[in-house]
């Protein structure tokens, strides 16, 4: 549930911005793979320092948005731990279900550079954590808060002022991933951009609903598994394989989200609002 708009959460605070950082750390080796000056560790110690007011306005604006962290705000360790079954289960399928859709439609982008896989999969916990904090956390906050101080808190306008918020910034974060993939001199076609822009509008949309529904440490988690699971293992594999593998992957994919889509109807994980 949403925690007290007269309480800010310091504990939440002080967990995001430790996550920033370390999702920060993590993109070095990518960054110095793709020979783009990564900088020092001060550095990216001044970029999180200045990041804080983002993450702080970002929690208050959430408070009095009907918006919350019930996993970060667990009461107690027993508490927490309760929720990180639902938490993965959620990660979990719609991470094997955007990656077996994604397959299906051949959505598969342009080629990816070579680099090692685990350099990918750090990265990923880079992008998870800094893009849900700036597009779900602050952008998606502003404009519920904005909607709500001008539409009333009605409880008939909650649904159209989420998904208002949801909408505009799954398109910004849609737009911000426009741009010429990684390590290639050449910018992608227009055709191959806008099916990339409509991709991960899409994907902006369910992690606003996962956020505005079940905290935005399902968000974050979600995030991190898509990007893990598609760019460290399913699309390398995808731009190799032959018409069976990729059929292959895609039966185990659905398979897995199904498992999770089971698992998860047999248990209660707690909505946000």
């Amino acid at each position: 549930m949403p925690v007290s708009a007269s309480h800010f959460p310091r504990r939440t605070f002080f967990v995001l911005a430790v996550a920033l950082l370390a999702g920060n750390l993590a993109s070095l080796p990518m960054l110095d793979a793709q020979a783009i000056p990564s900088g020092t560790v001060t550095m990216w110690l001044l970029y999180t320092a200045i990041s804080l007011p983002v993450i702080a306005a970002g929690i208050w604006m959430a408070q009095r948005s009907g918006l919350g962290f019930p996993i970060l705000d667990a009461p107690d360790a027993l508490a927490l731990l309760r929720q990180v079954p639902g938490l993965l289960l959620h990660a979990g399928f719609w991470a094997a279900l955007w990656s077996g859709v994604l397959l299906l439609l051949n959505i598969t982008g342009t080629p990816p550079v070579p680099f090692a896989w685990w350099k990918t999969l750090l990265a990923s916990f880079d992008a998870g954590i800094q893009e849900e904090i700036t597009y779900r956390l602050f952008v998606m906050s502003l404009l519920a808060w904005l909607g709500f101080s001008l539409a009333g808190r009605k409880e008939k306008s909650r649904p159209a002022v989420m998904w208002g918020a949801i909408v505009v910034s799954a398109a910004l974060f849609a737009v911000a991933h426009v741009d010429a993939p990684a390590g290639r001199a050449a910018a992608a076609p227009a055709a191959a951009l806008m099916d990339r822009a409509v991709a991960v509008g899409v994907l902006g949309m369910i992690l606003g609903w996962l956020y505005w529904r079940h905290g935005l440490a399902t968000a974050i988690v979600t995030h991190v598994a898509v990007d893990a699971l598609w760019l460290s293992l399913v699309q390398p594999f995808a731009m190799r394989a032959g018409l069976a593998g990729r059929v292959l992957i895609l039966v185990l994919l659905l398979a897995v989200a199904a498992l999770c889509l089971v698992l998860l109807r047999r248990r209660r994980f707690p909505p946000n609002g």
